[in-house]
């Protein structure tokens, strides 16, 4: 992607986030991802989802991503890979414009059929099999070799 595309691309330059799957524990990817955001000066809107807490580090919880307002920029997901495909599901439906995915277990859901890996078998598995397949079609996906 050239710089030019980068700053067009909204995911670049979001407004506001949501973290599904935040999580208060120290070292925890939800967490991780919060103290970045933090540590780094980020100003927009950040909604966390988690079910099992009202609040973590004063910041309310969402229950689920049905509760997310309309229109978010962007969705970090760190959930377990077999939450992954209704969760892109439900973000596409809150209008969320991209889903940035941290999750483990696709290999081995290729041997109970995930369809990315018989697609193709020349990529690992990764964001790129939402964005082919448009599973979600308000969600854009950047493979995780395009930074």
């Amino acid at each position: 992607m050239r710089t030019s595309d980068a700053r067009s691309f909204p995911p670049a330059h979001p407004r506001s986030v949501v973290i599904v799957g935040a999580s208060p524990t120290p070292g925890a990817l939800g967490n991780s991802v919060l103290r970045n955001l933090e540590r780094h000066g980020y100003a927009g809107t950040i909604h966390l989802i988690n079910p099992k807490r009202d609040t973590i580090d004063g910041r309310p919880c969402l229950k689920s991503i049905d509760d997310l307002p309309m229109g978010v920029d962007a969705a970090v997901l760190a959930i377990p890979g077999p939450a992954v495909l209704g969760a892109v599901r439900a973000l596409a439906a809150r209008g969320v414009g991209a889903a940035i995915i941290f999750s483990a277990g696709f290999a081995e859901g290729a041997r109970r059929g995930w369809p990315h890996r018989r697609r193709s078998r020349a990529s690992p598995p990764s964001m790129t099999w939402w964005s082919r397949d448009r599973i979600a079609s308000a969600s854009s996906t950047m493979p995780p070799g395009c930074r």
